[in-house]
């Protein structure tokens, strides 16, 4: 019996946002958005979620149509390790290791998590 693919798994950002243009083109061409607009409009949630969750900012963060996103205890946790193993090692500065620190304490001890 054959596994059924994921069709999303198949294409990449682009040939999706590409198909999701082609089919509403009527609409963007009246607003004067290119295939460019649409693409930074349809991913900017994303990178948005990326850019937090790289540089340590640790929120809610709501997306229309998609969810909401947060980071688990669990995963916290673990970055509260990392960070000290790091700071350790000398691999970031004091001011870092603070500073992280402090914000994962602080999500740590909030009452909705």
């Amino acid at each position: 019996m054959a596994r059924k693919k994921n069709f999303f798994k198949l294409l990449d950002t682009k040939d999706i946002v590409e198909r999701f243009y082609e089919h509403h083109k009527d609409f963007f061409l009246r607003n004067n958005l290119t295939k460019n607009h649409v693409y930074l409009i349809v991913t900017s949630p994303f990178s948005f979620l990326k850019y937090n969750l790289k540089n340590n900012r640790i929120y809610v963060q709501r997306h229309k149509y998609f969810g909401t996103f947060h980071t688990s205890v669990k995963r916290a946790k673990y970055a509260l390790k990392d960070v000290e193993k790091k700071y350790n090692k000398g691999s970031i500065s004091e001011r870092k290791y603070l500073e992280v620190k402090e914000m994962i304490n602080e999500f740590l001890s909030r009452k909705d998590v």
